[in-house]
């Protein structure tokens, strides 16, 4: 049931993007991020991470969270099938344009919301699969502290 709402998702974002251009899914994603982050944090889920697992705990599915230095983390997301929560299933010709309209602005709405402290670069590594034999999803997370102006 769950991919199937997801399948829909995909193909409303592919419509949306062919109709309004990239900026209309960017801005819609981006506050979609943000809210589910204010959600969690009213039922008191407020770390980056903590958030990050249950997105996926809640899809029921596999991930592992690696830190890679004090403020950089990947996120690898692993599937039964050739499919990636956001991004969707194998889909070349779409990928670049659905990671820029969609994944990234998305999660960084997320982040944003989540720690307004902070800024964040280089999110998303691979959201959709690129590869037709693929059934991984990643990305990285790098929190920089924002300059006072």
């Amino acid at each position: 049931m769950t991919k199937d709402i997801l399948k829909f998702f995909q193909a409303y974002v592919t419509e949306m993007i062919d109709i309004g251009g990239e900026n209309l899914p960017k801005s819609i994603a981006s506050g979609l991020g943000e809210k589910l982050a204010k959600i969690y944090k009213k039922i008191e889920i407020d770390e980056i991470k903590d958030g990050i697992k249950h997105i996926y705990d809640i899809l029921e599915i596999q991930y592992e969270i690696k830190d890679i230095e004090r403020d950089k983390f990947e996120v690898e997301v692993k599937f039964d099938e050739n499919f990636c929560p956001i991004g969707g299933e194998f889909n070349p010709d779409k990928a670049k344009l659905i990671q820029k309209s969609i994944c990234d602005p998305y999660m960084l709405g997320f982040l944003a919301e989540m720690e307004p402290e902070y800024r964040y670069e280089g999110c998303i590594k691979q959201c959709i699969l690129e590869n037709g034999n693929q059934k991984v999803c990643r990305y990285i997370i790098e929190r920089v502290e924002k300059e006072d102006d």
